[in-house]
């Protein structure tokens, strides 16, 4: 039995890697610029970033986490930023080998934090989110995407709650 299942492992692990951009982990990075709506004379925030990771069960359909965080906007003179918190579904839609459609949908707990924009310090909410893309593999195990993504709201407290939404370029890097 123990030979068996050592074959069976040596044989898995050696097949693996001709599997590794269509299944298994990766990770990606991404910078963003964010616009904020129903925010009254604020500015929008100045381009973050976002890490993820997310891990792809078939060629088409993967489910992703990250962290994204805006640069710093100004309100009444002071400044303020929007992080979130996401986790989503991510489909996959290839055009060609190399090129593919995204689309992404889940969930994003937001925070915005500085002045009084919503008549409060940290304000947050969790909302639905949702993005498209496209992405471009440039080898096996790496690629590029461009997407656009609403985060939904990112406070509850005002009448017209501030919503966020932004677009993103960067990298995934598949194991």
């Amino acid at each position: 039995m123990k030979k068996i299942f050592t074959v069976a492992l040596v044989s898995s692990l050696i097949s693996m890697p001709a599997f590794a951009a269509d299944q298994g982990l990766y990770v990606s990075a991404d910078m963003q610029t964010y616009s904020l709506t129903n925010i009254g004379t604020a500015t929008s925030p100045s381009a973050g970033f976002r890490i993820g990771g997310g891990y792809r069960f078939t060629p088409n359909i993967a489910a992703e986490v990250g962290y994204a965080k805006s640069g710093n906007g100004t309100a009444g003179g002071q400044s303020y930023n929007v992080s979130a918190m996401q986790v989503s579904a991510v489909g996959t839609y290839p055009i060609n080998g190399s090129f593919d459609v995204i689309g992404k949908l889940g969930a994003s707990s937001n925070k915005l934090e500085g002045p009084a924009i919503a008549g409060c310090t940290t304000c947050s909410k969790s909302d639905l989110m949702y993005g498209v893309g496209a992405q471009y593999k440039i080898n096996q195990n790496f690629a590029v995407r461009l997407q656009y993504e609403s985060i939904g709201k990112v406070e509850s407290t005002a009448t017209s709650p501030a919503s966020a939404t932004n677009f993103s370029f960067g990298g995934i890097y598949n194991f």
